[in-house]
């Protein structure tokens, strides 16, 4: 049985090796010296001429001779300058110099010109450019160089036929019987052929198509496990083409949570759709987002994680965080609430002052509120008394100031409203004596009629001013308010009394 590859090596050495190598070392050597000795014995021909010519015009003093010299030699291509010198008349009679870009390759020349065999008339000075000489040769050698190509053009065409004619036929045989196996078609004989080659290369492809029957197999049994436990777990799992804007494919989770994929992908949902997908695209990077549906007229949170699986398609998972969002803020809620009045407590009053540190809130007012007689309720009637009256003095509060202001409780009979924006010192004055008026009214417990009035310290807090300079003058005016029992004091008002 033939080995391809010896066969092909023998064609290329019969065929284009063994010829083209003795042609080109004859073809090359003989070209080169002939054509050397012909620009050899044109150039000292035209030399010898113009010397003879360049002595008379030197001896006759004829500047038109002189001319036809200089010019005749510089017409030579690999001439690139001719100058003749007379000693005689000490000038230069005539002078051609060709532009020429390699200057490194020029050689100039002397030969000396005489009247008689020991008076020197003159010098003519020729430059020659060795490289113009050789491409004066190359350029001769073109036309067989041509030839020479065409030549081995036609042995390397001679050559690829002979090849392609041997090795289509198996080729194509080869690829049908690939074609066959990538398609499943597994029960396909690979043909005999008299090369080693080839048929090592159906055996290969026999080999390949076993173990690809073989891998087939176990993805299908890993495929089907791996439904499996998609469709089985409670957490719901989707693929999202972001070029067409489609769920692609989900899991039973999901189809039971958010309904078919007819209906997901409707028009109806488009924009819901799009707005998730946009988010999904800027956070693939991260670990994952928290992200808000209304479903059935209910708000639900759900955790969403991703990750890239080409270019078009995002796979997500996502798990209903609903029950556990709405506990945290009911923790969060009873953080900030007063676990008695239900109004805002000191941690709540805490954050507003934080934000109004980092200047969050830019300008506010605020009012601190000590009730007066709280101890004698708490002392006479007891403290469920004296937690009824403070659960009502906070409804009153806040239904006073409901839409300007909050309050906030900050521990026993202590209270705080804040007023963002700008008030003028009128409408404070209005609002606390609307805030004295109603924690004045009466309150009864148990058929108990029980009294309590109200001291306010008001301050507005200036852009100059610190948040806890302002808080702090806005205490010492309730607490002056409190000791000369006057109801509402300011805190510009006590600087002014202070200083006086």
């Amino acid at each position: 049985m033939k080995k391809l590859s010896s066969y092909i090596i023998t064609l290329y050495i019969l065929f284009t090796v063994v010829p083209l190598t003795i042609f080109i070392a004859v073809t090359t050597v003989n070209d080169v010296i002939q054509e050397k000795n012909r620009q050899e014995d044109l150039f000292h021909k035209v030399l010898n001429q113009q010397l003879v010519d360049a002595e008379k015009s030197l001896i006759q003093f004829d500047l038109q001779l002189a001319d036809n010299v200089v010019t005749q030699l510089a017409q030579l291509s690999f001439i690139t300058s001719v100058r003749l010198d007379s000693h005689m008349y000490d000038m230069t009679l005539a002078e051609v110099i060709n532009d020429s870009e390699n200057v490194f390759s020029q050689n100039e020349k002397k030969y000396s010109l005489y009247k008689d065999l020991d008076q020197e008339v003159g010098v003519l000075y020729l430059t020659k450019d060795d490289n113009a000489y050789m491409n004066a040769i190359i350029l001769s050698l073109l036309p067989k160089s041509l030839l020479f190509i065409i030549v081995i053009g036609l042995f390397g065409f001679a050559f690829s036929k002979k090849v392609i004619s041997t090795l289509k036929r198996p080729f194509i045989d080869v690829q049908r019987y690939a074609y066959l196996v990538a398609n499943g078609n597994f029960d396909s004989l690979a043909p005999n052929y008299k090369f080693d080659e080839i048929n090592a290369l159906f055996l290969s492809l026999d080999n390949m198509r076993d173990r690809l029957l073989s891998n087939i197999t176990e993805l299908r049994k890993s495929e089907e496990k791996y439904s499996k436990t998609y469709n089985l777990t409670q957490v719901s799992l989707f693929v999202v083409n972001v070029k067409e804007k489609q769920i692609v494919h989900a899991n039973h989770a999901f189809l039971s949570l958010f309904g078919n994929l007819n209906f997901v992908n409707s028009r109806d949902n488009a924009e819901v759709r799009n707005q998730f997908i946009q988010k999904l695209i800027k956070k693939t990077s991260q670990t994952g987002f928290e992200y808000t549906l209304l479903i059935k007229n209910s708000r639900r949170y759900f955790k969403v994680n991703c990750s890239v699986n080409s270019s078009n398609e995002i796979e997500c998972s996502t798990l209903d965080i609903t029950d556990v969002v709405k506990v945290k803020k009911k923790i969060e809620k009873q953080l900030i609430t007063d676990s008695l009045t239900k109004i805002p407590n000191r941690v709540a009053f805490t954050n507003f002052v934080q934000q109004a540190e980092c200047k969050e809130i830019e300008s506010f007012s605020v009012m601190m509120l000590d009730l007066d007689g709280f101890k004698k309720v708490n002392d006479t009637y007891g403290h469920s008394a004296g937690d009824a009256l403070l659960v009502t003095i906070a409804k009153r509060l806040s239904e006073d100031i409901k839409y300007i202001g909050e309050v906030f409780r900050l521990g026993g009979d202590e209270f705080t409203i804040t007023l963002e924006g700008s008030h003028s010192k009128e409408d404070l004055y209005a609002i606390a004596q609307t805030i004295v008026h109603g924690v004045e009214q009466d309150i009864f417990f148990n058929h108990e009629k029980l009294s309590v009035s109200v001291s306010i310290g008001i301050n507005a807090c200036n852009s100059y001013d610190t948040v806890s300079d302002a808080l702090h003058r806005a205490d010492l005016a309730m607490y002056h308010a409190k000791e000369n029992k006057s109801r509402i004091m300011f805190a510009e008002d006590l600087l002014k009394t202070v200083e006086q």
